[in-house]
């Protein structure tokens, strides 16, 4: 979705958890949970990039770049993602009884291409024992229409950020983080 701050070429797994899950996740997992995994810089070390297009004017454009120290001591990455379209094309036209085609105009303001753009990033230590101590943050930025149970709105710099620090070892895990949204502009 336009909420994720992680590119298609940095998920490692997905994991979808259906029903309830609010004892373990919190009040709003409700319905369930989507647990979204990003690849290690030790794992999956190098380049990618990717990009495809199609109808409506469809780009996307994704890239990754990972690697480790030459002692493997520490892992680094880069990922960030860029897409837009032209999602849906405002031409209604009617016919009114006197046979003239009127054609509506768009409310002021409304735009009707989406925009994305998301990025991430990650700087992992390695501990001789296993252990890994990482600190990774990520945005996301979304233009276009967004539907709702109210109606649609338009999304203006709607966005999404993330900040963690993490350690990961073979008895302890322990975390701090901090995701925050944004509506931009939106209306």
């Amino acid at each position: 979705g336009v909420l994720t701050t992680i590119p298609k070429v940095d998920i490692a797994s997905i994991e979808v958890l259906t029903g309830p899950g609010s004892a373990l996740y919190g009040p709003d997992a409700s319905n369930g949970v989507l647990t979204l995994s990003t690849k290690d810089p030790k794992a999956a070390p190098g380049y990618t990039l990717e990009l495809s297009g199609g109808t409506r004017n469809f780009l996307d454009a994704q890239g990754r770049f990972a690697g480790v120290t030459s002692n493997g001591k520490w892992g680094y990455k880069l990922a960030g993602e860029y897409q837009t379209a032209n999602d849906y094309n405002y031409a209604p036209s009617y016919q009114n009884p006197g046979g003239a085609t009127l054609t509506p105009v768009p409310e002021k303001g409304t735009n009707f291409n989406t925009n994305v753009t998301r990025g991430n990033g990650l700087l992992a230590y390695y501990f001789e024992n296993g252990g890994r101590l990482s600190v990774d943050a990520g945005a996301s930025a979304t233009y276009g229409i967004g539907q709702t149970n109210v109606g649609r709105n338009q999304l203006a710099n709607y966005g999404y950020k993330h900040l963690q620090l993490k350690y990961t070892g073979a008895r302890w895990f322990a975390q701090v983080y901090e995701n925050s949204s944004t509506g931009g502009s939106t209306f």
